[in-house]
């Protein structure tokens, strides 16, 4: 028998039993057998890969170290533990293990003679909740269309974003990003995926995150495309603000008053890991009254690192990086939902919009807030009031002016003219999108049909890119929504293969470039796509003055 034969064979022995092989550069692997909900497409499982070291004891705060080699077959078939977090959305704590830098890696065939090209997801949450899990992030739509997708844990909170200057540089679970996306550069060739095809892909503060390694010396080289779903490093929830005086505010919440970098250091190396998960650490009264916010307010975040030996993830602001066009030469895809606060809307009616009613700076921009005086800051709420609520009160009886308001200020407004700022250059492209589609799987905006909202909220667009297993949704082939989920995924799976979403006509529209000029986009709605252009051109317009009245960079 030839060897190829005898390969055949063992390959179809594993698939009988529900198992498959892989041997990558740390060791073997055994990843499971599994099929797609809607097709029953079959596809390849490995899960809870280590990419990195367990960042414990004096590797808390610290960059990571790869992960080392093992002997034997190692179990890949389910996750392992997701890193320490309290979930924004459930309001739950999860424990976790700082044992979490985990890869998970899914692929039609591991043995394919033409390799596929590669999506690097990288998960939203505040960098304080979820994971990479199949539990919201099932590949199965993607992997219909012929793509391997990777998912990844990183540090969370403070584990992964806390700051102490000349102590601890900050940005740690962007540098476990850094090395979970060297670990598929070196590895994914092992899965039928090709490394040099590869997407990052990011949502909320993953499409941060991605904007930040589209300009991060750590990342040149690692990644050919970009997709930026919901967010910029302009967005409200992402606006760093004294990180530094925050992790010495968790110290002494902790109990230990110091003002000794290394000193405290030293002791928030030793406590348990969920001590230091949703610890309040607000060092402003708008810090605290914002707290329930879950589009605005998080205390760990990234940031501009100062000389510190080592490699440096961001050194410059990424706004004057994007101005001066010092971004990575890569195509890229971006754009928001149509209403992004309808997900807030429970939060709303809980206590922020009557904390805005009640204290009107509440409703300015964070970073016009952290830079001028309280009268200032009283007069641009004046102006942002007038603006969208005219003669009418800020009020849960008024939501759905509310809904629009946020969405504009805190994701619509910043991702639209943070990305107008990247270069036009003839060897990369720029797409940009708006999903707008409404159906069951619209987890989120479903909490907008109580006050007349009928739209996509902040994470809803990934129900049509990810099976999120947890929710059991339809995913009937024959369903109005499986037609929904059937176009998303092709138009972002042909941006992935081609850099292109429509390299051939996709229901007879081919998608235009986006310019800083003409502002085209495709609106994503139910199972059509229709080409427009400067949705909330009016709204830039306002906050652009609004922060130039001020003197704020916008």
């Amino acid at each position: 028998m030839s060897l190829r034969s005898c390969v055949y064979v063992f390959l179809l022995c594993l698939v009988q039993s529900n198992a498959v092989q892989v041997k990558i550069r740390e060791g073997r692997l055994q990843g499971s057998v599994r099929q797609t909900q809607a097709l029953n497409k079959t596809y390849y499982s490995f899960q809870g890969i280590p990419y990195a070291k367990p960042p414990v004891g004096n590797l808390r705060f610290m960059p990571p170290q790869p992960a080392d080699r093992w002997t034997g077959v190692r179990n890949a078939t389910e996750h392992v533990s997701v890193c320490p977090q309290f979930d924004i959305l459930s309001q739950v704590y999860i424990p976790g293990s700082e044992d979490c830098l985990f890869i998970n890696v899914y692929t039609p065939n591991p043995t394919t003679r033409t390799p596929y090209s590669v999506l690097f997801f990288i998960h939203g949450g505040g960098y304080k909740s979820f994971s990479g899990d199949t539990s919201r992030f099932g590949p199965d739509f993607l992997i219909e269309k012929d793509v391997v997708v990777v998912t990844i844990n990183y540090r969370l909170d403070s584990l992964g974003f806390l700051c102490l200057d000349d102590t601890v540089s900050g940005n740690m679970g962007l540098k476990d990003q850094v090395l979970a996306l060297k670990w598929v550069n070196n590895n994914i060739k092992y899965f039928g995926g090709n490394p040099n095809n590869i997407t990052i892909m990011g949502q909320s503060a993953g499409s941060t995150s991605v904007a930040l390694h589209m300009i991060s010396p750590m990342s040149k080289g690692l990644f050919q495309r970009a997709i930026c779903l919901s967010g910029a490093p302009t967005s409200e929830f992402t606006i760093p603000y004294k990180q530094s005086m925050r992790a010495f505010k968790l110290g002494l919440v902790l109990g230990k008053d110091t003002d000794n970098a290394t000193e405290l250091l030293e002791f928030l190396q030793s406590v348990p890991a969920m001590s230091l998960v949703n610890v309040n650490v607000a060092i402003l009264g708008s810090d605290a009254l914002g707290s329930t916010n879950v589009l605005k307010y998080f205390n760990f975040l990234p940031v501009i690192e100062i000389d510190f030996k080592g490699e440096h993830f961001l050194t410059v602001d990424p706004l004057e990086a994007y101005m001066k066009g010092d971004v990575h030469e890569v195509d890229v895809m971006f754009g928001t939902t149509d209403e992004e606060a309808v997900t807030a809307v429970p939060y709303f009616v809980d206590s922020i919009i009557n904390v805005t009613a009640n204290y009107p700076e509440m409703i300015v921009p964070k970073k016009i807030l952290y830079n001028c005086t309280p009268d200032t800051a009283l007069e641009v709420s004046k102006q942002i009031t007038e603006r969208y609520f005219g003669e009418e009160s800020v009020s849960v009886d008024n939501m759905k002016t509310f809904v629009s308001f946020a969405t504009d200020s805190y994701i619509a407004v910043s991702v639209q003219r943070f990305f107008s700022y990247l270069p036009t250059r003839r060897s990369n492209h720029l797409y940009s999108y708006v999903f707008s589609s409404f159906s069951s799987r619209n987890y989120y905006g479903l909490q907008g049909v109580p006050y007349g909202i009928y739209a996509a909220g902040h994470n809803d667009d990934l129900s049509y890119l990810f099976e999120p297993h947890a929710r059991n949704l339809t995913s009937d082939v024959n369903s109005v929504e499986y037609g929904y989920v059937n176009l998303t995924s092709t138009v972002f799976s042909n941006f992935i293969k081609y850099g292109n979403p429509t390299p051939e006509p996709v229901v007879n529209i081919t998608w235009p470039e986006y310019d800083a000029q003409s502002k085209n986009y495709v609106n994503i709605v139910n199972n059509t796509l229709t080409i427009e252009s400067n949705r909330i051109g009016d709204s830039v317009s306002f906050f652009e003055y609004i922060f130039k009245s001020v003197g704020v960079p916008f």
